[in-house]
């Protein structure tokens, strides 16, 4: 399906397929994590932005065009090479019908571990290096948004005894991240039933806590990068 489309689509550079709904480990952060693969690609632009090098393909020409993956890039390699394409102006399809079993077995170490210094931090980096700020895939508006609420959560909670007013504010972003993530609760529902939700929902909200760490630890290394990139320049002046 990948060569027919390719083949009768000469306009498109690469393309990549969606994570299937099921997938082999039992686990429950492993089916939580597979979900929100799927539904995050099922939402998701056909028109895509980047790239998924697990179960997609780019064009020969292309791929040696643009130099191939950067070895030097400890993770996401193929989130980079995907931005790098789409800067120089080739179109990525993200076609959602073509589904692929992803049997990756998560513990909660491994989740945070994995999300924190395999996707916060080297996805910041690149997003504000490369200049590529899109409602898509996992930088959808309502995930940076419902970072922004788990974090005035976490700083309302010590000061609930102090003042009234974070009350309110905890009651409103705890309502906003339910609203904002209301449609892929209701799609776990769907799929798992009501206990499995009411752990997704839990597991969510801390799986936008700690990924919102590791975007602030993501800005501070690439803040010091430039400055350290801007010393050498100077240094060699």
């Amino acid at each position: 399906r990948i060569a027919e489309t390719l083949h009768a689509r000469p306009e498109l550079s690469a393309m990549f397929g969606s994570y299937q709904k099921e997938t082999l480990p039992t686990n429950f952060y492993s089916i939580y994590k597979n979900l929100l693969h799927h539904y995050t690609h099922q939402v998701s632009a056909p028109d895509a932005a980047t790239f998924c090098g697990g179960y997609g393909a780019v064009r020969c020409s292309v791929f040696r065009e643009l130099g191939g993956f950067d070895e030097t890039q400890g993770a996401l390699e193929d989130i980079e090479f995907g931005y790098r394409m789409y800067r120089a102006g080739h179109r990525i399809l993200l076609d959602k019908t073509l589904q692929f079993t992803h049997a990756k077995k998560y513990t909660l170490l491994d989740l945070i571990r994995s999300d924190v210094l395999n996707r916060s931090i080297p996805w910041t980096r690149l997003m504000l290096r490369r200049r590529i700020f899109r409602n898509d895939l996992n930088t959808q508006t309502n995930n940076v948004l419902s970072v922004v609420f788990v974090g005035l959560i976490a700083a309302m909670l010590p000061l609930l005894f102090v003042t009234r007013a974070s009350v309110l504010v905890l009651l409103v972003a705890a309502v906003g991240l339910v609203v904002l993530n209301l449609p892929f609760y209701a799609f776990v529902f769907r799929e798992r039933g009501v206990f499995f939700t009411l752990a997704t929902v839990a597991m969510n909200w801390f799986n936008y806590f700690y990924s919102g760490i590791g975007l602030l630890l993501g800005l501070v290394a690439f803040v010091l990068e430039r400055v350290q990139r801007g010393r050498t320049k100077g240094a060699r002046r």
